[in-house]
């Protein structure tokens, strides 16, 4: 039999049920309410801002059940409708951003895809007919308006009009949906800025690209990361998210619900699929966690730590630099260990920090983890998963790295002809530079060669100035050793050559 074991949420309202009816979802919804991972700490919760989101019920192979309740209190009281038909994520995801974008109540949308075979929903169709009326289903809709009084504007029937899909799009011409429809709300409030700033923070230092809450499904699936030719390591983590200080989320299409005992790494594809927020079990009552996610762009050149994390224990690690390993979450010892980190590698204190776990960690060490992190103050947390063994030997010790600047020539001959053979060189510059870091691990800076090419292309002359004599001295002597293309014209090269060395 599959197992059920994960809810995701959209924001929306529903309707009164009979009492017949709502008794019996009552216990199916208690056991989705029952599977959420638990958290003893309310400051890492976000608060109880507009409507309470969709569920979607995901089981082991991917397939989707819709749910929703009307107010917190309902969820809490687990009072929300449950599909009983599934389908893929994609497809229950674009449905939902439909439903979601022209404001058509919850449990009204769980009750349309229940009375539409799956198969029967023409997406394209539905979605362009929501282009039609004005409303585009991947922009986000507007945000509930929490603070303002409620002047009935927001009601049908106010000014405006509520915008409708044709049922023959849907497959089903005979419908009373029509009825009670909500207005879209058009005005806009400003971002709360403490979030907004945290948000700005986080891409000022380089590290991601936080999308929102409204990502196009279904993403790319992650891919592993592919080593730097030079020998640095790579980031591991997809996604990440960033802590709201003042608790408030942007209004939200997902919150996921997981098991417990589901695997991190499921829990973790999920989140890069659909930007969602990740709900937990406080005092029996279901909240998500104070995390707005994104999407991590790829390739990212700014430094991170990382929290290698297994059953027994943690590894931090300003990759890459030594690890320091913690066995307790006990929030204080972490930040210690992150702040040591930090300091040491000259890391901000807005530098994320990557959750990485391996293939049998369970979601419950995973949310242990990550709430560990935002009680000791970190403020962009990314989750992925471990790295190969090829990466992981990329870590653990710090990598010595030469970068090639731009040479500047008098002479010639091609700067990149130039620089492809002294690349060719990289290693036994590098192993100049990773000689002296045996007694000087904090030695850093820029080595200035200058060597002249003669018309045969061998290097006449090689000296060289900067960081250290001995090093210096080394990489001159790698260059002198080098034979180029001929000069044209029968002339020869002046060349003036930098190279950045770091740890």
């Amino acid at each position: 039999m599959r197992a059920w074991f994960v809810a995701v949420v959209t924001v929306a309202a529903c309707s009164g049920k009979d009492k017949e009816a709502d008794q019996a979802r009552v216990a199916d919804a208690a056991k989705v309410a029952a599977s959420a991972p638990k958290v003893a700490v309310a400051t890492v919760l976000a608060k109880d801002v507009g409507k309470p989101p969709f569920l979607y019920l995901v089981d082991d192979v991917g397939l989707v059940r819709l749910a929703a309740a009307n107010t917190w209190s309902d969820l809490d009281a687990n009072k929300f409708r449950i599909a009983s038909k599934a389908g893929p994520l994609d497809r229950v995801g674009r449905f939902v951003r439909v439903e979601d974008a022209l404001g058509i109540d919850g449990e009204k949308a769980v009750k349309a895809w229940d009375e539409l075979a799956p198969g029967e929903i023409d997406l394209a169709a539905l979605e362009e007919t929501a282009r039609s009326r004005g409303v585009n289903p991947d922009d986000p809709p507007p945000p509930e308006e929490d603070d303002q009084p409620d002047d009935g504007a927001a009601e049908s029937g106010g000014t405006g009009t509520s915008p409708m899909l044709d049922e023959q799009t849907r497959g089903k011409p005979e419908s009373d949906r029509a009825e009670g429809l909500p207005k879209m709300r058009m005005n806009e409030d400003d971002p709360q800025l403490a979030r907004q700033r945290a948000i700005e923070q986080a891409r000022a230092a380089g590290i991601l690209g936080i999308r929102g809450s409204y990502g196009t499904l279904p993403r790319a699936a992650p891919v592993a990361p592919v080593p730097h030719e030079d020998g640095r390591p790579t980031r591991a983590a997809v996604v990440a998210g960033v802590v709201a200080p003042d608790g408030k989320l942007d209004r939200m299409r997902v919150m996921i619900v997981i098991a417990p005992t589901a695997k991190a790494t499921q829990l973790i594809a999920l989140l890069h699929t659909a930007d969602a927020a990740i709900a937990v079990s406080h005092g029996g009552k279901l909240r998500p966690l104070r995390l707005q996610f994104g999407s991590r762009e790829a390739d990212l050149p700014a430094p991170w730590l990382e929290a290698r994390v297994t059953a027994t224990g943690i590894v931090i690690e300003a990759v890459p630099d030594l690890p320091i390993e913690v066995t307790s979450l006990n929030a204080k010892q972490l930040a210690a260990a992150i702040d040591r980190a930090r300091t040491v590698r000259g890391r901000a204190d807005s530098t994320p920090v990557d959750v990485l776990v391996d293939g049998d960690l369970d979601v419950q060490r995973l949310i242990d983890v990550v709430v560990a992190l935002d009680v000791a103050g970190v403020r962009v947390i990314g989750m992925g998963s471990m790295p190969s063994a090829d990466e992981l030997a990329r870590r653990g010790h710090r990598i010595p790295m030469a970068a090639f600047g731009m040479p500047n020539t008098q002479g010639d001959l091609d700067k990149a002809l130039i620089r492809s053979v002294v690349k060719s060189s990289r290693s036994k510059i590098t192993a100049c530079y990773a000689t002296a870091l045996q007694t000087n691990p904090m030695l850093a800076g820029t080595v200035q060669v200058q060597f002249f090419i003669k018309p045969d292309g061998t290097v006449a002359t090689a000296s060289a100035s900067g960081l250290d004599p001995v090093v210096a001295s080394c990489v001159a002597g790698v260059i002198k050793a080098l034979a180029f293309p001929k000069p044209k014209g029968g002339g020869g090269v002046q060349v003036n050559y930098p190279f950045t060395m770091r740890p």
